[in-house]
């Protein structure tokens, strides 16, 4: 009962805060389903437009047609599936570099930015303590099993940022849904998912994703020279950036990407580079 009357309140402050989360039974706006062998997966969203700011709820249903359990992939908070919002608009991984030097420091530039745009829908116990930093899950991983015939229902959530206080790019966004299973007899993965249309509106005009930034830096003479200066050779005498650390963050319509020197370098240097969001034209190189 007091669970219930939970539930409720926090339907209430959601509709307040003027989202149109579903509720058991509501129509879905856009509905989106796909199957893996017997287990089907159905993602109903509760909007087709959204406001940069505001929120879309997802409601994810999964259920095992099969007559025996299946077996998912979970671990940390262990949530049943998975909800993402593919931004193509910064989901370009841009040039495959030939030269090892500048392929590699790319590499680890773009991966694990914030901005990729490969954005995470937040779990509805997530969302909801978000303001207190959100909850601690745990890394690890392991199989979770689901009965024959069993469905289950998870709800996420997404306000149409990059991350906090960084709206998202207008435009036509996809939201997958996806649940990751196991095959204890093959080892190999196999996953069910459903893709639906999300129309993003009021948001930022950048069109440049954080690795064609990178790409337009690494084209700038004054950069390349400088990793150039900060690079060593590996043991097979290959030219390396491992003595070189960074970061590329979003600042308005404008990629900040920042190269430093690690402590074990050499020399010590710094170099900021500033690309346009709109058509990646480098708008200055410094040193420090």
């Amino acid at each position: 009962m007091v669970r219930t009357v939970a539930i409720l309140v926090l339907a209430a402050v959601f509709v307040s805060c003027g989202s149109r989360a579903l509720t058991p039974g509501a129509p879905s706006a856009v509905t989106a389903s796909g199957e893996t062998d017997g287990v089907r997966l159905r993602l109903d969203l509760d909007r087709a437009t959204l406001r940069a700011g505001e929120t879309v709820w997802a409601t994810v249903t999964i259920e095992n047609t099969n007559d025996r359990a299946i077996s998912w992939v979970g671990g940390g908070c262990n949530v049943p599936g998975r909800v993402t919002a593919v931004v193509p608009a910064i989901a370009d991984f841009g040039r495959n570099w030939t030269e090892y030097l500048f392929a590699e420091l790319k590499k680890r530039l773009v991966i694990g930015v914030s901005s990729s745009g490969y954005v995470p829908f937040l779990d509805e116990a997530s969302w909801d303590l978000r303001s207190q930093g959100g909850r601690a899950c745990t890394a690890d991983i392991r199989a979770v099993s689901m009965a024959a015939h069993a469905k289950v229902v998870t709800r996420f959530a997404w306000d149409g940022t990059l991350h906090p206080g960084a709206l998202a790019p207008s435009g036509r966004v996809s939201v997958v849904a996806a649940l990751d299973m196991n095959d204890e007899r093959l080892m190999v993965g196999r996953s069910v998912s459903a893709t639906a249309p999300l129309d993003l509106t009021a948001g930022t005009t950048t069109t440049v994703s954080p690795a064609q930034a990178v790409d337009a830096a690494l084209d700038d003479a004054r950069f390349a020279a400088w990793v150039r200066l900060h690079a060593r050779a590996d043991s097979y005498g290959q030219q390396t950036a491992y003595d070189v650390d960074g970061t590329v963050r979003l600042d308005g319509d404008i990629w900040v990407i920042t190269a430093f020197t690690t402590p074990s370098a050499s020399a010590s240097g710094r170099i900021e580079v500033r690309v346009d969001a709109r058509n990646a034209a480098v708008i200055s190189v410094a040193t420090r």
